[in-house]
């Protein structure tokens, strides 16, 4: 094994764990958010800025999903998915540049700027 596979088993493997870690973390954060009632009477800026962050959880799940499949080609030589990683790159771009016009959207409803 020479120092340039040493360097990609470690990285691929830590890419492999932070992303599991990630999706668990995503997923308890998705079923926290969707056990929350919010108090009668439901204001409608409330109900869109809960169903905003449910939406943005959502697609950085889908992010890392995409980032754990190239983990996994990347650690276990699995080729013949090489393929469905470049969708998947494509997808989670998709994925990123909605949740960013999700958000902006959000802030536009709220009167938020991101500008400081």
């Amino acid at each position: 094994m020479t120092g340039r596979d040493a360097f990609d088993f470690i990285t691929a493997t830590l890419w492999f764990v932070l992303s599991l870690i990630e999706i668990a973390l995503r997923l308890t954060r998705l079923v926290r958010l969707y056990q929350i009632r919010l108090p009668e009477p439901v204001d409608p800026r409330d109900e869109d800025y809960l169903a905003s962050v449910r939406y943005s959880t959502c697609l950085r799940l889908g992010t890392t999903v995409v980032f754990l499949i190239g983990a996994t080609i990347a650690l276990f030589h699995l080729e013949e998915l090489f393929s469905l990683w470049r969708l998947g790159i494509l997808l989670a771009l998709f994925f990123m540049i909605l949740e960013t016009t999700s958000v902006d959207r959000v802030r536009r409803r709220l009167g938020v700027s991101s500008a400081p």
